[in-house]
């Protein structure tokens, strides 16, 4: 148990001037700092971040943290650098910059790609592009398409797919929006839907089971109210509020919760170490273990991760500390996985049997290979419950056989690399075609039927692509590698 726990000592940092602000550049006085002694558990503090960092985005994919932009009394103006962290290792890594430096913006994940909206500008102007970089080739892009209502601050969740914006800072003053767009990562549109029932920014959002909720901000008053969100009604509800006031939290959603750690509360007058989830399925806010660090305006991701921060002003940290048990995050349905029945009701000393079926047949299967799923197991209590590993191991077919190799990158000196995120494509003559991507030592596999000659093409942004034809060998492995070339002339 987790929830309701104490954490570190309580925190609250009484801020010198009397209140927090939420602008683009606060008062560079520093609050006063209080540092627990000693640290507690269940909160771990983790690898310091490369620099002292505020207003950053952070998202967690594949057990990994990244965290972009934001502001560094180690790196004046520059607001692009970009990390990712590895929990295993417990090492940060620096990765490609961010296209623009941003203070606060809003970053999700979604099918394995990083998207970056909003923030501060070197000048204090919102941005209104999209940016979205891809971990396989370790690379930026900009979007064509351009944010209707762009803010600083705003909240940020996904559900089913889409990544929805909700209010945020409208200039460098912090002038408050109540605008929500929702943004389609596969069409590149933004669409405008139900305003936000009050003016708001710096609070915490998330999606939860196709839902999405937001808690506390700032607005015309320091806040405490939820909402929720459903997009087939394209409505907002009231649901129950926070205990206290709260802005400027670290918020992430995990475990089906909506957990909002550390920031601002007392009618912006204090920075504190408390937090608090969100249980929808209650519509009820427990209390999470005080953190390590008092801090406002850090960075989070599912984990439960927090990254950065203030005490007070301007006064800026490295600190980076997680809570574990808070890592059920992408969660979705899984189509080859099914459980009956999928609720009941226990009283004290009763259990229940879970049928659960694996089908190899579903739309969501393509390959051999082994699925893995976890099955998530809420209740209306305190306790959390831990999900449940299921693996599923799928033969390929009689008639198939299997494709691999390496795809390489020669340059004009002749010096070999191996192409992490190369697309590669593979047609039958009948029609059928499976596509994937390199992992980061340039290799793929896949299995398909045996239907002769079968075409296989590589290809990467900058490098000329090749295609082979290869005859497949049912219950056999053949080998293809590719050695690319530019695409400019040496």
């Amino acid at each position: 148990q987790i929830l309701g726990t104490r954490g570190a000592p309580l925190q609250n940092i009484r801020v010198k001037g009397g209140s927090v602000s939420p602008a683009w550049r606060p008062d560079s006085q520093p609050g006063d700092v209080l540092e627990p002694s000693p640290y507690a558990p269940p909160w771990t503090n983790t690898a310091n971040y490369p620099i002292k960092i505020m207003d950053n985005a952070v998202a967690a994919h594949d057990e990994q943290v990244y965290s972009v932009g934001g502001t560094s009394t180690d790196t004046v103006n520059k607001l692009t650098n970009s990390y990712v962290y590895d929990p295993a290792t417990n090492v940060w890594t620096r990765i490609a910059d961010l296209p623009a430096g941003l203070a606060k913006p809003a970053a999700a994940f979604v099918n394995g790609k990083l998207y970056v909206f909003g923030g501060w500008d070197l000048a204090g102007n919102p941005s209104a592009k999209v940016f979205v970089y891809d971990p396989d080739t370790n690379a930026w892009e900009t979007r064509a398409s351009t944010n209707p209502a762009p803010t600083a601050a705003p909240g940020i969740g996904v559900v089913d797919g889409q990544i929805y914006l909700v209010g945020g800072c409208v200039d460098n003053h912090c002038i408050q929006s109540n605008v929500t767009v929702r943004y389609n990562p596969g069409t590149d549109t933004f669409t405008t839907v139900a305003a936000y029932p009050s003016r708001v920014a710096w609070q915490g959002c998330g999606g939860i089971d196709g839902t999405l909720y937001c808690a506390g901000g700032l607005g015309p008053t320091t806040l405490k109210s939820t909402y929720a969100y459903n997009p087939g009604s394209n409505a907002w509800t009231q649901k129950a509020d926070l205990p206290i006031d709260f802005w400027g939290m670290a918020a992430d959603t995990a475990n089906g919760m909506l957990l909002l750690s550390t920031g601002v509360i007392n009618n912006s007058t204090t920075v504190t170490n408390q937090g608090w989830a969100y249980d929808p399925a209650a519509d009820s806010w427990s209390a999470l273990p005080n953190a390590n660090h008092a801090r406002y305006r850090a960075g989070a991701a599912c984990g439960f991760v927090k990254v950065g921060g203030a005490s007070g002003g301007a006064n800026m940290t490295a600190d980076s500390e997680m809570l574990p048990g808070f890592d059920q995050c992408d969660t979705s349905t899984v189509t080859w996985l099914s459980a009956s029945p999928t609720s009941a009701t226990l009283q004290p000393g009763q259990s229940i049997t879970v049928n659960v079926t694996l089908d190899a047949t579903s739309a969501g299967v393509q390959q051999p290979g082994d699925y893995t799923a976890q099955l998530a197991v809420k209740s209306d209590t305190p306790y959390a419950v831990a999900p449940i590993n299921v693996t599923m191991t799928v033969q390929p077919p009689k008639d198939w056989g299997k494709a691999t190799g390496v795809v390489t990158g020669v340059d004009c000196k002749g010096n070999s690399t191996a192409l992490r995120g190369a697309t590669v494509r593979i047609n039958g003559k009948r029609g059928w075609t499976y596509t994937l991507k390199t992992d980061a030592d340039g290799r793929y596999a896949i299995w398909a039927p045996k239907d002769n000659p079968a075409a296989i093409n590589a290809a990467r942004d900058g490098w000329e692509p090749q295609l082979r034809l290869v005859n497949l060998k049912a219950g056999e492995t053949i080998t293809t590698d590719f050695a690319l070339r530019p695409d400019t002339a040496c």
